[in-house]
């Protein structure tokens, strides 16, 4: 079982913001989410390139927040997508702030 602190992509991180906030356990505990960065950054990655304002904010400003392996996949996703081309390393400089960025206009 996670706590309180654990990083958000360690389960479904649009699920996991809320969750936190009210204290109630982990993401897992309330949604019985395994832990999967992959199928997070997934998600993620969907609602930035639908141009979801909160998740552009949360990968651009906030990125310390997901796990490495989270920030990896997201990043090996926007390379696919042709909106990355630097290394797949899990640390958003500012070329993966840039690729975040240009992925909506992308769709």
């Amino acid at each position: 079982m996670g706590s309180l602190n654990s990083k958000v992509g360690d389960d479904l991180p649009l699920l996991a913001a809320p969750v936190s906030k009210f204290g109630r356990g982990t993401h897992r505990q309330a949604y019985g989410l395994a832990k999967d960065p992959r199928q997070a950054a997934e998600w993620v990655f969907k609602a930035v390139k639908a141009g979801n304002d909160f998740s552009i904010k949360q990968m651009t400003e906030n990125a310390s927040a997901y796990t490495k392996q989270f920030r990896r996949e997201f990043q090996r996703l926007m390379k696919e997508a042709g909106v990355y081309d630097g290394r797949i390393d899990g640390s958003f400089g500012p070329g993966t702030r840039r690729a975040i960025e240009a992925l909506p206009a992308a769709g």
